[in-house]
Formats: structure tokens, sequence, C-alpha cells
């Protein structure tokens, strides 16, 4: 994702396909990462308050299943946000503005 930030300023616009796959994966990150601290933050509570003799059980199918969750969802929230309507972009408002002007 920085990447194509410093692509931008040094190569000038982008293509839109370009534009529009960073916005995805940008969005699906911060997404992500919001659903994995929400999760992280409920399995903790109920390690602590709700199951206090928890019986041995694999950590790892665990981690691995909410992780794919919190992908899965990231990307699904991302792409319904890039397709609805309303306000364009912010990577395809400066293309615009610079189409516009011929730069």
């Amino acid at each position: 994702m920085v990447f194509v930030d410093f692509a931008r300023v040094l190569l000038g616009p982008l293509p839109k396909s370009v534009c529009d796959l960073s916005y995805i994966a940008r969005m699906m990150a911060c997404n992500s990462i919001i659903l994995l601290m929400t999760a992280i933050t409920i399995a903790k509570y109920c390690m602590i308050f709700i199951w206090k003799n928890l019986p041995m059980m694999d950590e790892d199918f665990i981690a691995t299943f909410i992780s794919t969750l919190a992908l899965l969802f990231g990307l699904l929230t991302s792409l319904t946000k890039y397709y609805q309507p309303g306000r364009p972009v912010f990577l395809q408002v400066v293309i615009m503005i610079f189409r516009r002007w011929n730069w």
C-alpha cells in the first residue's frame, strides 16, 4: 500500500485499476485490524469471566479460524464500501482533478 503512494508521488497519476486495488487493500487492512482487535477483546473477556475452567483445546485452530473470518469480513466490508453509491474515492478525485487541468 505504501509502495503505491510512493509510485504516485514519483510517476504522477496512476491508472484507475491500480488506485482501486490500493484503496480496497487499504480498507481491507483497516477493517481486518479492527475486527481482529474486537475478537481478541471478546475472547479475553470470555476466557476470564465466562469460561473459568476451560478444558484443553486446540488454540491454533481457533486463531486460524478467527483470523480467516476477520480477513474475509474485512474484504467484504471494503468491497461494499467501494461499490456503494455516494462520494467518489479520494484517489479517483485526485485523478479527475489532474485530468481536468490537463497536467
